[in-house]
């Protein structure tokens, strides 16, 4: 219930600036500014999740998110510059809040599901009934945005009032505390000291940094459609198909989202290279797709099916492309670092860069429309991507020639001349 609604929320509130004609800059600041505060406090507020009685916890935060949504709702009837303030000051508190909520829920879901939360059935029902929620949320929310304005935040508080009713009917005991009172609290310098030995690690690896460093790209072409995706279904001809659009990102991701963990971890970072190269040729082909229209190229149905097909190539993309990256930074990290890089990407990657980069197109957006600007960071993700493929190609050069060297062994098996192929692969395994 709670994705849908942030789902809905959001869908809507991107939807409805967009119909009304308001700058993007002042969307991405929305938007952009909660996140820097509820990532720093993220791990505090955690901590302070572990010690809290659970379902008092619970009740507590799904009942202060339906307050802050129908302020949301509040905040569309005053003036525009006010409303910005109001609806930014709204979003912060709800970041926190949702931050808060996560550390809960992963508790409730450890003490519910079966083999402690880690059972794969249980994980995988979660993880699917996520990417349902959020998609079904995102199309009915741009609906209801068009029709019948902020009222789309009227149903994200709603749905809260249905999780409150939820949360008291589950099962949790008593809530005791996961931590004893007075234990450990992890303080805020805590999280800038973890990110600092993290930086220092990934800095060491020069595969690591080129690994980090595609957050660049990614942030720009995720910020595009979460800014500038309304914006551009507008310039389209069908500003009610934001929805549309969205979900097909969500059926994308839900597409890979099995099939990502069973890949080597030899193939990963190529993997996850080309899955950015196709993020950022999907974008920009989305902004080209829709210019062309005021050349009448295609009708609107013709680019409009275009832009859902890009969205749903895209989302597998980000799917790949972030899933990758998380799992090789985070993942595959030692233990004694995964808090610590955990840290570094939710603060830096997720949060910072992130953040710079709905700030950036937003701005953009304004001065030279949106299917510009998706032009503009599609060509410019590809360069980034591209250049980080070349690297990562020059410095995986043996590799691959002890690769081509095993095909070629193989095919020799199969069609002859054994002799040769193995004289010239031992000959490159003494040189």
């Amino acid at each position: 219930m709670s994705e849908f609604g942030s789902a809905a929320s959001a869908a809507g509130l991107a939807t409805l600036w967009a119909a009304q004609g308001a700058p993007a800059t002042e969307l991405a600041l929305v938007l952009a500014i909660p996140a820097l505060p509820a990532l720093v406090l993220a791990p505090v507020l955690g901590s302070l999740m572990e010690g809290a009685r659970l379902k008092r916890a619970l009740l507590f935060i799904n009942v202060l998110l339906g307050l802050t949504s129908l302020g949301a709702a509040g905040a569309f009837l005053l003036p525009q510059r006010e409303a910005v303030l109001a609806l930014t000051g709204i979003f912060v508190l709800k970041a926190l809040c949702q931050s808060a909520f996560n550390g809960a829920y992963n508790r409730a879901f450890r003490l519910l599901a079966p083999g402690g939360g880690v059972d794969g059935r249980a994980v995988s029902l979660q993880t699917l009934s996520n990417r349902l929620g959020t998609a079904v949320g995102a199309g009915l929310g741009a609906v209801i945005a068009l029709k019948a304005g902020s009222a789309v935040f009227i149903v994200d508080a709603a749905t809260f009032g249905v999780a409150t009713l939820i949360v008291a009917a589950l099962p949790l005991g008593s809530g005791a505390p996961a931590l004893p009172p007075g234990g450990p609290r992890l303080a805020p310098r805590a999280v800038f000291r973890d990110v600092a030995v993290a930086i220092r690690y990934v800095l060491g690896s020069s595969r690591l940094s080129r690994v980090f460093a595609l957050y660049a790209p990614m942030t720009l072409v995720w910020a595009a459609w979460d800014i500038l995706g309304a914006y551009l279904l507008k310039e389209a001809g069908a500003p009610e198909a934001f929805g549309l659009v969205v979900i097909a990102a969500q059926v994308g991701e839900i597409a890979v989202a099995t099939g990502l963990a069973a890949i080597n971890a030899r193939f990963t970072v190529a993997l996850v290279l080309a899955a950015t190269l196709l993020l950022a040729l999907g974008t920009g082909l989305s902004g080209a797709v829709v210019m062309s229209l005021s050349h009448q190229f295609l009708g609107v149905a013709g680019t409009l099916a275009l832009v859902v097909a890009f969205r749903l190539v895209t989302g597998a993309a980000a799917n790949v492309s972030g899933g990758g990256v998380y799992a090789l930074l985070v993942y595959a990290a030692p233990t004694a670092l995964t808090s610590r890089l955990t840290a570094l990407v939710e603060s830096l990657g997720i949060g910072a860069m992130y953040a710079l980069a709905k700030l950036g197109v937003g701005t953009l957006g304004d001065a030279v429309g949106s299917s510009t600007t998706f032009m503009v960071a599609g060509t410019l993700a590809t360069a980034l991507g591209l250049g980080l493929s070349v690297l990562e190609f020059r410095a995986r050069q043996w590799e691959i020639a002890v690769l081509r060297l095993h095909a070629e062994v193989y095919l020799s098996l199969r069609m002859g001349g054994l002799e040769g192929a193995a004289f010239r692969y031992l000959l490159a395994q003494t040189t």
